[in-house]
């Protein structure tokens, strides 16, 4: 059982470094500021409810095993997931909207905003592969 919980991390990791080193840069690269805010706005919500899914999962298993760290580690990361889903991915679109409309103040709130999703989704990536790395060393 421990193992299905390393291997739903292990698709975590995998999802964030794809999306990280491929998706972002394919987006800014291949597409206008319109299509990739309208790409980004369909796949992030996804991808955040992946990854709560996932790390849900894990969460159960490490419990129900008794591995309290990994069981720490991964409900943290489920609540991050749930706080990027629900939370700060809306609020994100709202102050980029109200940009677009021509309020100012909208744009520093943000990047505000994006800038403690990205950290939440940098600390979900440590602790994601510091599962693995105790795991397998």
């Amino acid at each position: 059982m421990l193992e299905f919980g390393i291997v739903l991390h292990s698709l975590i990791v995998g999802f964030m470094l794809f999306f990280m080193v491929v998706v972002t840069p394919s987006v800014f690269s291949g597409l206008n500021e319109e299509e990739a805010g309208n790409f980004l706005r369909i796949v992030f919500p996804r991808m955040f409810l992946y990854g709560l899914v996932a790390s849900i999962l894990a969460s159960i298993i490490f419990l129900v095993i008794s591995s309290t760290i990994f069981y720490i580690i991964s409900i943290i990361s489920a609540v991050f997931f749930s706080i990027n889903l629900f939370y700060i991915n809306p609020t994100i679109n709202k102050f980029r909207d109200e940009f677009k409309r021509g309020v100012l103040e909208a744009e520093k709130k943000f990047k505000l905003f994006h800038s403690f999703s990205v950290t939440l989704f940098l600390l979900q990536l440590i602790g994601s592969i510091f599962i693995l790395y105790i795991y397998y060393y």
